[in-house]
């Protein structure tokens, strides 16, 4: 009897159910959002004070015009922008800035391929001194290379000239690179690209290290050469980085204002001044400040329909 007793009480053991361990806590969801609305408080105040409230008061002034001797602000409707879209140098200026724009956004991107592309095949020392070079003209503040690039260019002194005469391609020593429109936008041309090449350069580097080298293995078995292989492997794996870079560079360029203050100052005649320099000129120069602010809120749409295309790239590549 003991024994079937005890074996009674060993199957009644088995059968019964494992003790339960205590559920984890869950964390309020509450305390979660006042963590995360807590450690993004400082970047919101931030964006609102150097962008939102400067925005704010753009478009309130473009409305208005002001009177800078009595602080008087007389509201004028629509006037100001039927003033803007009415005037035929404001659509030469949109269509020079746009010409230029492409013109740079395209020569950034295909030096910057050029440049990591050609990264990938440097030794160790060659690759962190081409690096630090990159990365030493994108951290140059742009009115600093702009005064290098204009004593480059300089009518008496300027290496650009000394080169020109020496290599037998003119016999004039002091060329004015200024007073012609198409040379003066030259060296605006080489200032911009020079400043924009490094980032897209090492963003482009950045997305070729993550190209698998079975691929290209592969395909040089096949007989591909360096442009098939490249045009057919490669491109086509770093075509999000491409376009982002190539969306963020026309949305740069499309704000140049500097390069041209410490280059050519909109010389000859004002036939260098693209959007920024228009603007300034409109709001310092002639005092315009509400017709200034009505051509700054069309650039801001003009900007804001360019970074729409970017989110939505990004948006698809996190998805």
């Amino acid at each position: 009897m003991s024994t079937v007793a005890t074996e009674a009480e060993l199957t009644a053991e088995r059968r019964s159910p494992a003790p339960r361990l205590p559920a984890p806590r869950k964390r309020p969801r509450q305390r979660n959002w006042l963590t995360i609305w807590a450690l993004m408080l400082p970047a919101i105040i931030a964006l609102i004070a150097l962008i939102a409230v400067p925005v704010y008061k753009m478009v309130v002034l473009s409305f208005e015009k002001p009177n800078i001797f009595t602080h008087k602000y007389k509201n004028v409707g629509w006037a100001n922008y039927k003033s803007v879209l009415g005037d035929h140098e404001f659509w030469t200026v949109v269509f020079k800035s746009v010409i230029f724009d492409v013109a740079a956004a395209a020569a950034t991107v295909i030096c910057g391929v050029a440049v990591a592309t050609a990264m990938m095949h440097m030794n160790k020392a060659l690759k962190l001194a081409v690096s630090t070079g990159l990365l030493l003209v994108w951290a140059t503040p742009q009115f600093i290379g702009a005064t290098v690039w204009q004593w480059f260019f300089d009518t008496e002194f300027g290496v650009a000239n000394w080169l020109a005469l020496h290599l037998g391609f003119t016999k004039e020593f002091q060329h004015s690179w200024y007073t012609s429109q198409w040379t003066a936008f030259f060296v605006v041309f080489l200032v911009v690209v020079w400043q924009s090449v490094p980032f897209v350069a090492l963003a482009i580097y950045g997305a070729l290290l993550t190209v698998p080298e079975e691929l290209n293995e592969a395909a040089e078995m096949d007989g591909a050469g360096p442009v098939t292989l490249f045009r057919r492997v490669t491109l086509p794996l770093i075509v999000p980085v491409l376009i982002i870079s190539t969306l963020l560079s026309v949305i740069w360029d499309f704000r140049v204002l500097t390069q041209i203050a410490f280059t050519t100052q909109g010389a000859p005649y004002g036939q260098t001044n693209l959007l920024g320099p228009y603007i300034y000129q409109k709001a310092i120069s002639s005092g315009a400040y509400g017709v200034a602010s009505a051509i700054g809120v069309v650039v801001t749409v003009m900007l804001m329909g360019l970074s729409y295309f970017y989110v939505k790239i990004m948006r698809r590549e996190d998805q």
